[in-house]
């Protein structure tokens, strides 16, 4: 987070950061996750076999683990009409569960990768010159956001970081700037100008009430 910053004539004048750290909420305790995406359908197959046809426990989890992984190997089969009818919606179901449980694998890595990704772009910009790197750029003022000329305050550093972390892109925000353009525009239409005023007249960025 940065704590002060302030520029004078494209100059750096002060700037203070210090630590930043990315914590990433897209994976929340995958572990637990994955292991109740498992247990779950295997259990609950094993205990309804159990019931319905009286076949050994272990068995029945044979069954389980064969059917929900879709190997099927059919040397164990549901021989009353409720098991039938069990089975039909547990394969459905089971299949789905456990290939969401592989699917939470698979990303980890992926979403570890990026972790590390956002801490380097984080550590890149701890420093005056990365700081003056920014105020330079002219992202912000593509996209209509540069509110004072050499400057950059907390919201444009946010919006900078954003895209240096590939979370949003200028096209996503080109598209949210215009809808914010929409927005003003049905609001001072609506109210009208006078009602509009800020700070001795009507802004267009900035929506009053």
């Amino acid at each position: 987070r940065v704590v002060s910053c302030r520029v004078v004539s494209c100059r750096v004048v002060s700037c203070r950061v210090v630590s930043c750290r990315v914590v990433s909420h897209a994976h929340p305790k995958p572990h637990v996750l994955c292991l109740m995406l498992v247990l779950v359908p295997n259990s609950t197959g094993t205990a309804v076999m159990k019931w319905l046809e009286g076949w050994p426990l272990d068995r029945c989890f044979y069954w389980a683990c064969v059917t929900v992984t879709t190997v099927g190997f059919g040397d164990v089969v549901p021989t009353t009409n409720a098991a039938k009818w069990f089975t039909i919606f547990y394969m459905i179901i089971g299949t789905v569960m456990v290939a969401r449980s592989v699917t939470y694998i698979a990303s980890i890595p992926l979403s570890m990768r990026r972790l590390r990704m956002q801490q380097d772009v984080l550590a890149q910009t701890e420093d005056l010159e990365a700081v003056h790197r920014l105020i330079k750029a002219d992202t912000l003022d593509r996209l209509g956001l540069r509110e004072v000329k050499n400057d950059l305050s907390k919201a444009e550093f946010v919006i900078q970081m954003l895209l240096l972390l590939d979370s949003v892109n200028e096209r996503e925000l080109t598209s949210c700037c215009r809808h914010y353009d929409r927005i003003a525009s049905g609001i001072m239409m609506q109210q009208g100008d006078g009602d509009m005023e800020h700070g001795g007249g009507p802004r267009d960025d900035t929506i009053c009430f």
